[in-house]
């Protein structure tokens, strides 16, 4: 298991981060995400077909290329506690609408004094207890990131009292939950879903957190960048694409 996250001290050195969203359970698609140059790889949960074996599997498929793995997920005790035994380097919570929501997230997924996480060291977390009580608490207390989702208007509402909360490293937007919020469900491209993350984004910037956000393709993700996000994700839609594009080339279309 690693000592350190190198996502974090990328995110930290203010440089930005290109994660690809997996939600295909295979380890074979983690372990190329890592070869490929990814800085990280967004396992989900919430709408991939994973269950908590097959994850740990992702998660070490990951760790052989040393590949910072972060796993979205939604707002369940359990579950985030389940995923954080797995050895994941960090976790990103969907559907944030509240300070309550936020300070829920944190205390989970952090040990005392930052939280309550539940204490069990002989999990795959904690290298099955050679890691020892005070460096695992030490070392997930530290290294493990907790990003939220803001991807709705309740949150959009809250955010100042949801950056209020301490623990949280990421706040991330998500464009398509954000656009069907706001009464344009799939016009993530549209004037007032535009608006919407340019403020979110600069509240987030402003309260010192690392902004983060979905991008469809390459294009989207420069322009990300351009607009100050440091921790992007983008969707392995691009497979099919690729496949698409390398049939046509090859009929000549």
């Amino acid at each position: 298991m690693k000592n350190s996250n190198r996502l974090r001290q990328l995110l930290i050195a203010g440089q930005p981060a290109i994660g690809a969203f997996v939600m295909i359970p295979s380890p074979d698609i983690v372990e190329m995400v890592g070869y490929a140059g990814f800085d990280f790889v967004l396992l989900d949960v919430e709408h991939g077909r994973f269950n908590t074996e097959t994850l740990e599997h992702l998660i070490r498929a990951a760790d052989s290329v040393d590949l910072p793995s972060v796993v979205r997920l939604p707002n369940n005790p359990s579950l985030i506690l389940h995923t954080l035994e797995s050895g994941c380097l960090g976790v990103q919570v969907s559907m944030v609408g509240s300070r309550e929501d936020a300070s829920s997230v944190v205390q989970t997924s952090r040990y005392y004094p930052e939280g309550m996480r539940g204490a069990a060291f002989f999990t795959r977390a904690g290298n099955y207890g050679t890691r020892g009580v005070e460096k695992s608490i030490e070392f997930a207390n530290k290294e493990i990131l907790v990003a939220i989702q803001i991807e709705g208007i309740k949150g959009v509402q809250n955010l100042p009292e949801i950056l209020k909360v301490k623990g949280i490293d990421i706040v991330f937007i998500g464009p398509m939950d954000l656009s069907q919020s706001l009464g344009l469900p799939g016009q993530t491209n549209h004037p007032k879903v535009q608006e919407t993350i340019e403020m979110v984004a600069s509240q987030i910037i402003g309260a010192g957190r690392i902004p983060g956000i979905f991008a469809a393709d390459s294009n989207a993700a420069r322009k990300c960048i351009a607009q100050g996000f440091k921790y992007i994700t983008i969707g392995t839609g691009a497979i099919f694409k690729s496949l698409q594009e390398l049939v046509k080339q090859s009929r000549n279309e």
